[in-house]
């Protein structure tokens, strides 16, 4: 089994690969482009010193958060996965995550 360790502020994710085709109220499929994605953190870097005021700063995802983030984003990157099934994950900067996905 590899472990992998993001550096600074990274974030590894493993996008949620969506299936199911939307339809609109009339029943008609749509085929519109999503801009956005979601994704469960795989792994997080430690954090990052900031520059201008030299303070260390930890990340605010930790493993397992559901998150959203720009579809165009990040560096595609073939991973082994916890069972061992290479699979595409995603190399982000935390600042480029658009939010956090909170089920009550």
């Amino acid at each position: 089994m590899v472990i992998y360790q993001p550096l600074e502020d990274r974030v590894l994710i493993n996008p949620i690969k969506k299936t199911e085709e939307e339809k609109t109220e009339s029943g008609l499929i749509s085929i519109a482009k999503k801009e956005v994605g979601e994704g469960i953190v795989h792994a997080v870097g430690n954090g990052r010193f900031a520059t201008e005021t030299g303070v260390f700063m930890d990340n605010v995802l930790r493993k397992g958060d559901l998150v959203l983030y720009g579809i165009n984003g990040g560096m595609p990157l073939d991973v082994e996965d916890d069972s061992g099934k290479k699979v595409e994950m995603r190399l982000f900067r935390e600042s480029d995550i658009l939010g956090i996905i909170k089920k009550s």
